[in-house]
């Protein structure tokens, strides 16, 4: 029996981390529009949740529980994603009722076009998983979700002090176990995330660079943090000045504008597109600013490694993130 044409749509299963949801989320799906097809990223459903412990758990239930013992949230590990390019294949259609793969049923040039729409198909699932854990970072304000969590060097055993010429263990160090929460996901703010993906809207570059910097601070890379940090205040300072010009300037005069210093940003180019408000605001943090931008020019152009510590970024990290929501005070004219 010959082949016949079938419009196609791939399915994806892809572990995401650092994912909670409250329980009338399960089962739940965010459909968007991506690069011209149609994505849909579906929650495992109640009836996949497991107690076990291993890789292919898809959902699990979180720790926080109700007086009567009832669930309050579960940790979600895996979601599936289907994509719809909108592409035909020629299907034998023994394959509809039969498991697949049935090679025999297909000549070369046949399997080989089942796995170029298979590449396809991944490729563009995984771009649009990764856009939608994106986007869940920007909207619930958690660097944590979707990354990967580095494997520290803590054994968790304390610190002895042994006796020198005995090696006689004579005192252990207190022990601090720290258990780190996690962002739980409401139906509200499940809803404000597909309205995001509806309009096809991408974080902005700020935004991800100051999660960036989060991420590095968590794993103690304090000079990626403190150059991170940087970029993450002077992409925003340029593009909520740059934004704001006039649509007629002179391609000489923007590529000078775009060309200045970052600190006559500071000093008086983005102070100049803020309500009353917002300048009151800003002049508390443009000192801080400065220094930001000092220290990471120190570090790139000098090699001076000193200021990039804990505390800096910490600091720093929260002077960004005020910064940042200066935007509501942006005087739009």
């Amino acid at each position: 029996m010959g082949c016949v044409d079938r419009h196609i749509r791939s399915w994806d299963q892809f572990v995401v981390r650092g994912l909670s949801v409250k329980p009338e989320l399960l089962g739940r799906s965010h459909a968007f529009p991506f690069t011209g097809a149609r994505i849909e990223i579906t929650l495992p459903g109640i009836d996949r949740v497991t107690e076990r412990d291993d890789d292919y758990a898809l959902v699990k239930p979180g720790s926080r529980k109700a007086s009567d013992g009832t669930i309050l949230e579960f940790d979600v590990h895996r979601v599936n994603v289907t994509a719809d390019l909108g592409r035909v294949a020629l299907i034998a259609p023994e394959s509809l009722e039969r498991p697949p793969v049935l090679f025999e049923l297909y000549a070369e040039p046949e399997r080989q076009r089942m796995e170029e729409l298979c590449h396809e198909h991944r490729k563009c699932s995984e771009a649009a998983f990764q856009y939608w854990l994106s986007i869940l970072r920007w909207k619930l304000d958690d660097f944590r979700i979707g990354r990967s969590v580095l494997l520290k060097h803590e054994s968790g055993w304390g610190t002895y002090l042994h006796d020198q010429e005995s090696n006689h263990p004579v005192w252990i160090s207190s022990g601090v176990f720290v258990v780190e929460g996690r962002r739980v996901v409401d139906a509200n703010e499940w809803r404000t995330v597909e309205s995001c993906l509806q309009a096809e809207k991408p974080p902005p570059i700020y935004i991800s660079m100051r999660y960036d910097a989060q991420e590095s601070l968590y794993h103690r890379d304090y000079r990626k943090s403190l150059i991170e940090l940087a970029m993450a205040c002077e992409l925003f300072l340029r593009q909520m000045v740059l934004q704001r010009l006039p649509e007629k300037l002179s391609p000489t005069l923007l590529e000078a504008i775009e060309e200045l210093n970052i600190n006559q940003y500071v000093s008086k180019h983005f102070r100049e597109i803020l309500s009353e408000a917002g300048k009151r605001e800003f002049g508390k943090l443009s000192k801080e600013l400065s220094s930001l931008f000092s220290k990471r020019n120190k570090l790139l152009h000098m090699g001076d490694i000193e200021p990039a510590t804990r505390e800096n970024c910490e600091r720093f990290l929260k002077i960004t993130g005020q910064l940042h929501d200066l935007e509501v005070d942006i005087v739009h004219s």
